[in-house]
């Protein structure tokens, strides 16, 4: 059951945050991957203004220019990688920043782990460390917030959901629930439309849409908390091809008693099978002219023969009825 983060960054390569696990059960693994990474993390200190500019510096003289390592010098190559030692100390010990906002931007029903927010918020960190501004005179960690928390919002908006909504439809979505639940607080109920519309500066009608688009899709495999365990989302939904349960019972118990009814026409097998034909009974109904042509009769005899059918039913029944053995008539 050992589980192991590992954290790199290659010489050529994006930041990679690999969970490898043995463990039989997905949320164990999670727990002990996520507090294994949070310890290991909190080995690197915090780095001072001081220390984030010369790592800054370091990154953009040493790093950045010598990005084709093919074509280096030794001297070239000794640079980069003093670059690189510059860029990794950057990236680790801003690495519970990345940690802080994923845990702002997590939800415990999203596909989205708070491990996945963490290695997307760590590529949006290590973006910020080669493309940080020393000239605009920001704190790193400031600069680093925005890409940081650019990559988890992409993520979400590309994963999050079964079905992808465009960028701009999940920015906006995000702002309607930040704002309803400030309304909810304030008012100490659910606000109205017309309160959000109002919020949010926009008409009610296209509050009323992005609502549409707020209802989450999910799969009928999904495990769903039921009694003392779980059961599939599927299995919770009635079948809409199916009446309910009591109809479904007296409609086999009716198909059983018009069967039992039909054996009394035996004598004369043509009777019984006109009148499956006729009425659908085991298979689709059939026109006279269709049961002439499958029978082979002629039009007179299988109305003859119909009408003798239904006579017989109708005194079977009949009795049936009078022995209190039948409640129905037909």
């Amino acid at each position: 059951m050992e589980l192991m983060m590992l954290l790199t960054i290659s010489n050529s390569s994006k930041v990679h945050i690999t969970f490898k696990s043995n463990s039989r059960t997905a949320k164990a693994s999670q727990l002990d991957s996520l507090g294994q990474f949070l310890a290991e993390i909190s080995q690197y200190s915090l780095l001072s203004h001081v220390q984030e500019i010369e790592l800054a510096k370091v990154v953009q003289e040493c790093w950045l220019p010598f990005q084709d390592e093919g074509s280096l010098t030794p001297e070239q190559h000794r640079l980069r990688k003093k670059g690189w030692m510059a860029k990794e100390r950057l990236v680790k010990c801003n690495l519970r920043l990345v940690v802080k906002i994923a845990k702002q931007y997590y939800k415990p029903n999203d596909r989205l782990t708070l491990l996945d927010l963490i290695q997307e918020g760590s590529i949006g960190l290590e973006t910020a460390t080669e493309k940080f501004d020393l000239k605009r005179g920001y704190r790193f960690s400031t600069y680093a917030y925005w890409w940081i928390r650019q990559g988890i919002t992409r993520a979400r908006s590309n994963q999050s959901r079964i079905v992808r909504l465009p960028i701009h439809l999940f920015d906006r979505l995000s702002k309607l629930h930040k704002v309803e639940t400030q309304l909810s607080q304030r008012l100490g109920r659910k606000p109205r439309l017309e309160e959000l519309a109002e919020a949010l500066e926009v008409s009610p009608d296209e509050i009323q849409t992005l609502l549409l688009y707020k209802n989450e899709v999910y799969s009928l495999d999904y495990e769903t908390p039921h009694g003392k365990g779980e059961v599939r989302f599927g299995d919770l939904i009635p079948s809409s091809d199916r009446d309910e349960p009591h109809a479904y019972v007296e409609e086999m118990e009716l198909r059983d008693r018009v069967d039992h009814l039909l054996l009394s026409l035996d004598h004369d097998a043509r009777l019984a099978q006109i009148i499956r034909y006729k009425y659908g009974i085991g298979c689709a109904p059939l026109k006279t002219a269709e049961i002439v042509e499958v029978m082979n009769l002629t039009d007179h005899r299988v109305r003859h023969l119909a009408k003798k059918a239904r006579d017989l039913l109708r005194e079977q029944c009949e009795q049936l009825v009078q022995g209190g053995q039948l409640e129905i008539g037909l």
